[in-house]
């Protein structure tokens, strides 16, 4: 094992972030058309070609791809490592991957032990030795509900279920009562079906069920408040949806009688296929849940790679350990950034779904590669919590983290020497961390008007959420990003034109929720400029290019391309208006008081070459800023836009760099590390001082007495 002294003091923990792309393929890119000629690219400062491809500069990055030796060249300690290789049980890798670090069997989500046949969520599968599948809105048997509330978490006098969608609403589920425990599959019965009962409660803290009738235990509702009837699954064909799909059926109302009529006849129910499925009849994996594909050494079962011998690994990258020589010395790296990935259990930190048709992010495309497979060279740590997944964009991850720190600790995994507090309920926690995050919230908490955050962060009040000297603020996505894919066309149009956009006819635009009442909504933004928006367009004047739409608008895509400046107000958290903006070559007007921006902190972008700031309070006056903007400066901006509008950008097929800006952020936090920039500088030292310092107090005052 790794003894955790012979470790670098830092543990990188990218909590509520799942974008991070430290991907072998991050170098390869597809044929850019941006640029027309060589003069042109190098002004916008845009990818390198070779034979044909883009390439991404590294910045100072020494690569992504994994070495066959202990050590970079440039560190020059190979003669301090030799091979390590434990043994795992033979019939491991029957359904996991024997994980030769540390002699465990890595075991698909659901399943544990020495040969993964053990399950933890059976009352979840469909029969025996299937896969689990959880979720509120559709019904499943009530011992799935208990082992869910067991598996996630929960507990009695808390919230602290690291599922955020169990406490939405309440949930539905039946039982078969001549069955014991064990033999409770969720197996959807009919709506008449006898011998079964139905019930209804709250599986956030206790598992709370009382009986109901079979209307109210087979229709559940989504996150919109649609409802859905559950049905047989042979209701949707002979496939039945292949055991990786809910056969549904959307309905109107939720009467018994109702529910009679509705699969009476002709009716079209369908396959609600679960995250890592999907097709008509869920026959299709979701292979980019895998990150890389699993590199072509195994098979991707819904987010978890199933890899060929001897591979393991999250993306079966590893085939090989490492450990000190006999007597070798264990030096610090100072030279070169060295990532260092746990494989966290897939029933620790896994890409599950927020709730049946939730799928939230697809996170493959932007899962880590491991920058390095020797953790005693390393000098970051990564540990991939998968937090967004667990969580959303507007629910705390503060219990994914807790339950992921304790487990990772207790497997043997290399921890730093000084447990401490940190932010958001994070009792157990590291002090020595970089938090990569996608909200850059600062601001004094002790102040209740700076910050919306519920429940607010607790244990670093005068900084909020994000240290800009500590961690690390990273672009936003989601997948399929509007304009993503025509960017690259949109700004070698727009460079080849020297700035100009004659066709953008709009001022400004914005359409989304704006909250009156909810007056912490959006730090107060959007609901100041609803208001002035209103009063102005109530005078009289000629505002006709001005779009500021509380909802949705069928033509959003199209607002974005005919406007000049488009509004980035923050919302109940992070959001993508910003990068939406960069993405269509809108000006971004960035209206986000006491939030940094991705990659603002650290000197990375020059923000004032390629958007506006304004504070809430500059509002009033908002279209007289924005109609004194000169065309020649919009046409500079545009053009600063082209050249760093791909670090907003993820995908690398797409000339996405954010993961190059990532890597240099993180760059230089090691380096701040080094340096005791932030945290604390010998919290070992310091803490056996404190140790001393109450002992001696208690000498002193037992003598008194």
């Amino acid at each position: 094992m790794i003894s955790p002294r012979r470790i670098g003091k830092l543990v990188a923990f990218f909590l509520s972030l799942n974008l991070l792309a430290l991907d072998s393929n991050a170098l390869a890119h597809r044929d850019a058309k941006t640029a027309r000629n060589a003069s042109r690219r190098k002004e916008l400062d845009l990818p390198r070609r070779l034979n044909g491809k883009r390439l991404l500069s590294m910045h100072g990055d020494v690569g992504s791809l994994a070495l066959t030796t202990a050590t970079h060249p440039d560190v020059g300690l190979d003669h301090l490592f030799q091979p390590l290789k434990l043994d795992c049980h033979p019939d491991c890798v029957k359904r996991g991957n024997c994980n030769a670090e540390e002699g465990r069997c890595e075991c698909p989500f659901g399943y544990t032990g020495p040969t993964c046949e053990e399950p933890l969520l059976s009352g979840c599968q469909r029969g025996p030795g299937l896969e689990p599948f959880f979720g509120v809105l559709v019904s499943r048997n009530c011992e799935c509900l208990r082992q869910a509330n067991r598996f996630f978490g929960c507990s009695p006098n808390n919230d602290t279920c690291t599922l955020a969608s169990m406490s939405f609403h309440d949930v539905q589920c039946y039982t078969f009562p001549d069955l014991p425990p064990e033999q409770q599959y969720s197996q959807m019965p009919s709506l008449d079906q006898p011998g079964v009962q139905y019930y209804r409660g709250s599986i956030n803290r206790v598992v709370d069920l009382k009986p109901v009738g079979p209307a109210e235990g087979l229709v559940g509702r989504d996150i919109w408040s649609r409802a859905y009837l559950g049905l047989p699954p042979e209701k949707c064909g002979t496939t039945k949806c292949h055991g990786r799909g809910a056969c549904v059926l959307e309905v109107q109302s939720t009467e018994l009688d109702a529910l009679r009529t509705a699969t009476e006849g002709n009716y079209s129910p369908y396959c609600m296929c679960y995250k890592g499925y999907m097709g008509h009849h869920c026959n299709e994996d979701m292979l980019e849940l895998c990150p890389s594909n699993c590199r072509g050494r195994g098979r991707c079962i819904r987010g978890f790679c199933h890899c060929n011998p001897p591979y393991w690994g999250l993306d079966c990258s590893r085939e090989r350990a490492w450990q000190l020589a006999p007597g070798a010395p264990h030096i610090p790296n100072r030279h070169v950034l060295r990532i260092y990935v746990y494989d966290l259990p897939a029933n620790a930190a896994f890409m599950v779904a927020l709730d049946d048709n939730v799928f939230d992010l697809n996170e493959p495309s932007y899962q880590t590669h491991r920058k390095f497979l020797n953790p005693l060279e390393a000098n970051l740590f990564f540990v991939p919590a998968n937090a967004y997944a667990y969580s959303s964009n507007t629910n705390p991850p503060t219990n994914q983290g807790v339950r992921v720190l304790p487990k990772w600790a207790s497997l043997g995994f290399p921890v730093t020497e000084a447990p401490a507090t940190y932010h958001a309920g994070y009792d157990v926690y590291l002090s020595n961390v970089i938090h990569v995050t996608l909200f850059g919230l600062h601001a004094n908490l002790r102040d209740n008007t700076t910050t919306f955050l519920k429940p607010a962060p607790e244990h670093h009040p005068t900084w909020g959420c994000y240290h800009p000297k500590k961690d690390v603020l990273a672009a936003p996505w989601y997948d399929h990003m509007l304009g993503s894919k025509e960017a690259v066309h949109l700004y070698g149009s727009l460079s080849d034109a020297g700035g100009e956009a004659p066709n953008r006819d709009l001022l400004f635009f914005f359409a989304g929720s704006v909250r009156p009442r909810d007056t912490s909504y959006s730090g107060g933004a959007r609901q100041a400029l609803s208001a002035h928006l209103k009063a102005l367009m109530a005078s009289g004047g000629n505002y006709s290019d001005i779009q500021f739409v509380e909802g949705t608008v069928p033509d959003y895509e199209a607002l974005y391309m005919r406007s000049r400046f488009c509004l980035a107000p923050h919302g109940a958290g992070f959001g993508v208006r910003l990068t939406l903006a960069m993405t269509h070559a809108c000006i971004p007007v960035i209206i986000q008081d006491q939030v940094y921006q991705p990659y603002e902190s650290d000197g990375l972008l020059p923000y004032s070459q390629f958007s506006l700031r304004l504070s809430k309070s500059d509002i009033p006056y908002i279209v007289d800023i924005l109609r004194s903007v000169s065309t020649e400066r919009q046409k500079r901006m545009r053009l600063a836009m082209a050249k760093y509008h791909h670090a907003f950008l993820w995908e690398p097929s797409l000339g996405g760099r954010a993961y190059n800006y990532t890597i240099r952020a993180l760059n230089q936090r090691l380096h701040g590390l080094w340096g005791h920039l932030w945290g604390d500088p010998h919290p070992a030292e310091r803490r056996h001082l404190r140790v001393a310092w109450d002992d001696a107090q208690d000498e002193g005052e037992l003598a008194d007495m």
